[in-house]
């Protein structure tokens, strides 16, 4: 583990634990694609798409809007249809990464998805949203992003902050689940395009499980690398 983190016995077991309910190292079937009891047979979910750090983080002053303590498709879908600027694509981007990751309420998956994004998502990515949000959900996991950890947003955009025409967003939080106390710090990366007076979902990776076992805020915040971080609000 980086920085010079020393993994205990116990730490070790945490980590397994976190693995075995879908909140650990990536498998390469992504971070919450197994529930307990589940095989890896039993897995249909498509590769999870990796959060690739964006390449070119851009300096601001502003930052997006807080995490809600429950992910809100209604507010997520408010957000799309929000003001064309860079701050109001960052907050559509991390609206919908946080509504990705909590499987804990029952929606139509589909239909969001159908929504909120671009028709030029790769089909595999889609998939992935439909499937992953499907297996965690009826597993009973209540996987979900912790909102009193630390989260941290970059970006980097098309044309001007003032009128982007795409904006790549790379969010790091802490995500746990209720079947345990046990977290982990995961990324996600969001690309949003303007198209017409929307905000739509043209790209997404993750959410890839960065370090497990986390314990307080410090242990976010020590798992970032790279320039242009800006804290979410809390």
């Amino acid at each position: 583990m980086r920085h010079g983190m020393r993994v205990s016995s116990a730490a070790a077991a945490t980590l397994m634990i976190l693995a075995l309910t879908g909140c650990g190292v990536d498998n390469g079937q992504g971070f919450g694609a197994q529930g307990p009891g589940e095989s890896s047979q039993d897995r249909t979910s498509p590769p999870e798409p990796v959060a690739s750090p964006v390449k070119s983080p851009e300096t601001s002053d502003e930052t997006p809007d807080g995490l809600l303590e429950e992910a809100s498709l209604d507010r997520t879908t408010d957000l799309s249809q929000s003001e064309e600027g860079r701050i109001d694509a960052e907050n559509f981007a991390v609206s919908f990464a946080q509504l990705m990751v909590d499987t804990r309420e029952d929606r139509d998956q589909e239909a969001l998805v159908d929504d909120l994004t671009s028709d030029q998502l790769p089909t595999q990515v889609r998939d992935f949203l439909l499937s992953n949000y499907r297996h965690m959900h009826e597993s009973g996991a209540g996987r979900h992003i912790d909102s009193s950890y630390p989260a941290l947003v970059r970006s980097e955009f098309a044309g001007t902050a003032e009128a982007p025409t795409r904006v790549n967003v790379e969010l790091i939080a802490a995500a746990g689940n209720d079947w345990n106390d046990s977290l982990a710090v995961i990324r996600m990366r969001v690309d949003v395009v303007r198209e017409g007076d929307r905000w739509q979902v043209i790209g997404y990776g993750g959410p890839d499980s960065m370090g497990g076992g986390i314990e307080k805020p410090r242990d976010v915040l020590n798992e970032l690398e790279g320039t242009g971080w800006r804290r979410l609000p809390q």
